[in-house]
């Protein structure tokens, strides 16, 4: 991917830069959320050569309910389409599929201008209770970690220095790793479910084998920045794997956090992007995030560039320094530990740049907190809206209740009895209320 064709050139008001998919998937789709409610006149798209002979724009108040509004097929290489949206109202977000290229290179998007006014509308407010299901398994003890990864996680041996951190902290954790350099967890995926030789596993082969306690999903290195679709149905696709063929169906699946590439022009900007679809990823999947690109940004900001570009061996890799704090931050996160005053130090480290990495690998951990962690706890989180996905402040407090057991404190943190059963927690602000209810099992 080269410089400026990222998602965020997208609509930048600059047909200099443009947005360009990756050339390995036929069909792709890209979204304009508007950050506001509108009712439509028109959308203008500008398409380089590398155009779409056939594609749709689709519209949604919400994210989740949408309409097709019109399906194009043309000839044309590098053309601007005029739309007409004039009958389009009350739209927050606008989705483009591209369902066939014009050439093999994919597709390029110049520039895409979506044109009207503020729509008037009477919100309707609703209050959401995260997660709205969850299984807490108790007793786990000697966790058995596997990683679907590719040179991310491979440069080091990433899970090599976690074990001998484990070891230091006095934790019983061994983590395994699956490599496919260059690779994504969609190839992983793959690759099938059987083996490839009496002696060559698939990672879902692999995933057979045991109970895995956690299921580690390193993403390519730009995916979750450049192709959220794919990255989305990617982990999906996991996630239904993971509860159909692991022995131990209820397998904690955590994602990872990649980071900007060292040559980066917008490395804060790349973070956010890097940072907001993958907790969205998380949320919608359920799974666990580890935030390790925010242990870069966390460099970056308290120790400056020098500090940054030591965080990397090429545009992208992880030096030893990085590898260590992405392990701290995965140990840390399993057992919902400060990994502070650990005494493990790899070689080709000093003692102080070990501290250091610890407390950028603490500091990250305190920017997201994971729904479940190891010490029975699971942690609710409300979120008030209209029907478009706006923010609606409400001073009132949150009253948090629970039944069957357990307690839960005035933050929404719920704290397990360890007592396998059915439990619901309710919250209430005002006259509004949410319910979700979980599951709490023993791995005894």
């Amino acid at each position: 991917m080269g410089k400026g064709v990222l998602p965020k050139f997208l609509n930048d008001g600059d047909t200099a830069t443009s947005w360009m998919s990756q050339n390995e998937r036929m069909e792709q789709w890209v979204e304009i959320d508007l950050q506001d409610v509108y009712d439509l006149s028109r959308i203008c798209i500008d398409f380089a050569g590398e155009s779409a002979s056939s594609y749709s724009v689709s519209t949604s108040p919400n994210e989740r309910d949408w309409t097709l509004r019109q399906t194009f097929r043309t000839i044309e290489f590098a053309h601007i389409k005029s739309i007409d949206m004039s009958k389009t109202k009350a739209v927050r977000y606008v989705r483009i599929d591209l369902t066939t290229p014009n050439t093999v290179k994919g597709y390029r998007i110049r520039e895409v201008q979506v044109f009207g006014t503020l729509a008037k509308v009477n919100p309707v407010v609703s209050m959401t209770l995260f997660p709205q299901n969850e299984c807490l398994v108790t007793g786990q003890e000697h966790l058995r970690i596997i990683s679907f990864n590719n040179s991310l996680i491979q440069r080091n041996d990433q899970d090599s220095i976690f074990n001998q951190l484990a070891l230091s902290a006095g934790k019983d954790a061994v983590w395994i790793k699956q490599t496919r350099l260059g690779k994504s967890l969609r190839y992983h995926f793959d690759e099938g479910e059987w083996m490839q030789s009496a002696t060559t596993h698939t990672a879902r082969s692999l995933l057979k084998t045991q109970p895995w306690t956690h299921i580690i999903l390193q993403e390519q290195s730009e995916k979750p920045l450049i192709d959220y679709a794919d990255f989305l149905a990617s982990v999906k696709l996991w996630v239904k794997a993971v509860r159909k063929y692991c022995p131990n169906p209820d397998a904690r699946i955590i994602l990872t956090m990649n980071w900007p590439f060292k040559t980066s022009t917008d490395f804060y900007g790349d973070m956010k992007r890097f940072w907001d679809n993958c907790t969205k990823v998380a949320e919608e999947t359920g799974v666990s995030l580890f935030p390790i690109g925010k242990g870069y940004e966390a460099v970056f900001t308290q120790d400056g560039r020098d500090a940054l570009n030591a965080m990397y061996t090429d545009d992208r890799h992880p030096s030893v320094m990085a590898s260590y704090m992405s392990a701290c931050s995965v140990l840390a996160g399993l057992y919902d530990i400060n990994p502070e005053g650990i005494m493990y130090c790899p070689k080709g480290m000093t003692p102080e740049d070990a501290s250091r990495m610890q407390a950028r690998a603490q500091e990250a951990l305190e920017t997201y907190k994971n729904t479940c962690d190891q010490t029975g706890r699971i942690h609710f989180t409300v979120k008030v809206t209209d029907q478009f996905n706006r923010p609606v402040k409400d001073n009132q407090p949150v009253k948090w209740s629970v039944n069957g057991g357990g307690t839960i404190d005035a933050n929404g943190l719920f704290t397990s009895n360890k007592i396998p059963g059915i439990y619901t927690v309710e919250a209430t602000i005002g006259k509004m209320t949410a319910k979700a209810a979980f599951e709490i099992k023993s791995a005894l």
